[in-house]
């Protein structure tokens, strides 16, 4: 398996697949079963983040094998959209998860296909893989933090520091503290968890506006597990790598 995924990144570098919005891929002279086909198709549309087939050429002229999508991109069902086509021989499964086939000549003419409709579709935008999704007042989200953080020494190459997103913090926008030496650290407390990031210009940049106008806001937060150790304390901080701000609404409150 990891042979057939070394492979699979080659063909995808060499061929420039990922400017695609469908990555199309053969398994021929992969050393892998057909029954592991799926998997595959699975594990590179989580790395690249885009709907992916994955087959084999049959003597007939066909190419048949696995798709997978990404339930959640704009594009929510990939079965669909491959039949609306008309270039395809089945596509038998589910919305994102199902088996495929088509005449092996219809490859490219599907790629231009997916590339016209899908052009307005950026299947990297807004998307973040969370181990964690809570909202930001859960009773239960500074012990995780904590628990998180105190096992720093065990994250590293294959095995990724956790990512926690925490959703509906609302708070007034005067609460978020621009600081440090050179006035590029962003930082704000909710349900006593720091929420911070170093070096943060453009975001101190996006969040100019709405200091200006005031009021409260809406934030969801991606970010790392840290410990901040303060006059023999241990407190829980989100260092923040992606973050979306909004205006708040009713249903805020």
């Amino acid at each position: 398996m990891t042979k057939a995924m070394q492979l699979l990144d080659v063909q995808i570098f060499n061929n420039n697949l990922d400017s695609n919005k469908v990555i199309i891929l053969s398994a021929d002279g992969l050393d892998i079963p057909n029954t592991l086909t799926g998997y595959c198709a699975m594990t590179v549309s989580a790395a690249y983040k885009k709907p992916v087939m994955l087959g084999r050429e049959t003597k007939d002229g066909y190419f048949r094998g696995s798709i997978r999508g990404q339930e959640e991109s704009e594009l929510k069902d990939f079965q669909t959209f491959l039949l609306d086509s008309g270039m395809m021989e089945y596509v038998d499964g589910h919305a994102n998860a199902a088996g495929f086939g088509l005449k092996k000549k219809f490859i490219d003419s599907l790629t231009n296909y997916s590339n016209e409709k899908l052009k307005d579709i950026d299947f990297n935008e807004n998307y973040y893989e969370a181990d964690f999704v809570v909202t930001g007042n859960c009773t239960y989200l500074s012990p995780l933090i904590l628990d998180i953080a105190s096992a720093n020494t065990i994250w590293g190459q294959g095995n990724k520091k956790p990512i926690v997103i925490s959703t509906d913090i609302t708070i007034d926008v005067n609460d978020i503290s621009i600081c440090g030496s050179n006035n590029d650290t962003f930082r704000f407390t909710f349900n006593n968890i720091t929420y911070i990031k170093f070096k943060a210009s453009d975001l101190i940049e996006q969040i100019k506006p709405y200091k200006e106008k005031g009021g409260k806001i809406n934030i969801t937060v991606a970010g790392e597990c840290k410990i901040n150790r303060w006059q023999n304390q241990e407190l829980p901080q989100i260092g923040i790598k992606e973050i979306e701000i909004k205006e708040c609404s009713v249903s805020d409150f």
